[in-house]
């Protein structure tokens, strides 16, 4: 399995086996080019074929490519993970495509690609402390209240704060701060 991790300052590439130990590393900095596409295809393509070399793996032996992003990642059927993402300078960019037309990963190797921070959180579910752990359905009650007109400038009304109280026992956590009671 190959995991890829798309970050500010660069993108990662890591093997693991079945027992998710790490058998080889590869990262590009992105200094210069930033977050242009054709640059962030590149560091995942070559970091692909780099990790598989430094280990001895066949492409032919990977169960799949994750890679996690910024932004909103959309599944289309025509063009596989299409990234939306705003920090990135990126819209409606169809990464999935353009890494199936310049890798040379066998088309029955799937990628998984999703925002970061998602993929980043099922991973603490799945191996990390969130292990175990059973998801929350209780409902989750808000409590709001308005904000000063002065906080948001101009004449426009104040918008609104909430808290959360995740139990469904007592009462909202309370609001604190200058204009909140």
């Amino acid at each position: 399995m190959i995991g890829v991790d798309v970050g500010e300052t660069r993108v990662r590439v890591e093997l693991f086996d079945l027992t998710l130990t790490e058998l080889a590393r590869a990262e590009r900095p992105l200094e210069q080019q930033r977050y242009e596409v054709e640059v962030i295809v590149g560091h995942i393509r070559d970091g692909i074929a780099e990790v598989l070399a430094a280990a001895g793996k066949a492409p032919e032996q990977l169960l799949g490519v994750g890679i996690g992003v910024p932004g909103i990642v959309e599944h289309t059927p025509d063009h596989g993970a299409v990234v939306h993402g705003q920090t990135m300078g990126w819209d409606a960019v169809p990464l999935e495509e353009l890494l199936r037309s310049t890798s040379q990963l066998p088309d029955v190797v799937p990628y998984f690609i999703d925002n970061g921070a998602k993929t980043l959180g099922q991973a603490e579910m799945w191996f990390g402390g969130g292990r175990g752990a059973q998801r929350d359905r209780r409902p989750l009650r808000l409590r709001c209240r308005r904000l000063p007109r002065h906080s948001r400038g101009g004449e426009r009304p104040g918008g609104r704060v909430g808290s959360s109280d995740r139990t469904g026992q007592g009462p909202p956590l309370p609001l604190r701060g200058p204009g909140l009671s």
